[in-house]
């Protein structure tokens, strides 16, 4: 029975995502969304039945708008040098005059703008899936999980980006290499839920 129950519920909250989606003008943005998100619905209704995971899903794709990614248009630049920075060291660890030439030269050959890319247009349902899982790893295998509910999960450890940085998959590569007990949530200690803070 219980099973059931679980499986109905996951059903009424695709429906009302499906049905939200399905009010959205035709723009091509809005196609590509609503391909996103049923792709997502169908993968936690079917393939990883889990309601929590599919409520996540639905507050990150509601807080999608406006989100995107700003890179300098020299950022290939500078992480070139700065990969090369640690060989212009002196034995003491300081910069050599090479190392410091190289910087000012950067500082001053380089153009500025941004390359921005809105995340409605670039993150797809993979990218989504991969992180709500890893966020989900590590909520209920950390010893501080019991202390924050749902929303608080959602606006603190959840998000896949902090600002308007290059998007990437941080969380899997920090679950990967240090484990979820390590990896520490941004949620105030004064905060006990996302709504009231």
């Amino acid at each position: 029975m219980r099973n059931h129950a679980g499986r109905y519920v996951l059903v009424v909250i695709a429906a009302m995502v499906v049905a939200m989606l399905d009010s959205c003008d035709t723009g091509g943005g809005c196609v590509e969304e609503k391909a996103r998100m049923e792709r997502i619905v169908s993968h936690y209704t079917f393939d990883d039945p889990d309601t929590l995971k599919l409520m996540a899903a639905r507050f990150l794709l509601d807080n999608m708008e406006g989100e995107c990614s700003a890179v300098p248009l020299s950022a290939d630049s500078y992480e070139e040098l700065f990969s090369r920075l640690p060989d212009m060291r002196s034995k003491e660890g300081r910069l050599t005059q090479e190392g410091i030439d190289a910087i000012r030269s950067m500082r001053s050959n380089v153009r500025g703008g941004y390359d921005v890319t809105y995340d409605t247009e670039t993150v797809s349902a993979g990218f989504l899936i991969s992180g709500i899982d890893a966020a989900f790893e590590q909520w209920r295998s950390a010893p501080w999980a019991k202390e924050y509910s749902f929303d608080a999960f959602c606006r603190w450890v959840l998000p896949y980006r902090e600002a308007n940085e290059k998007l990437e998959d941080w969380r899997n590569d920090a679950l990967s290499s240090i484990g979820p007990m390590r990896i520490r949530s941004r949620l105030p200690a004064t905060c006990g839920s996302w709504a009231g803070c």
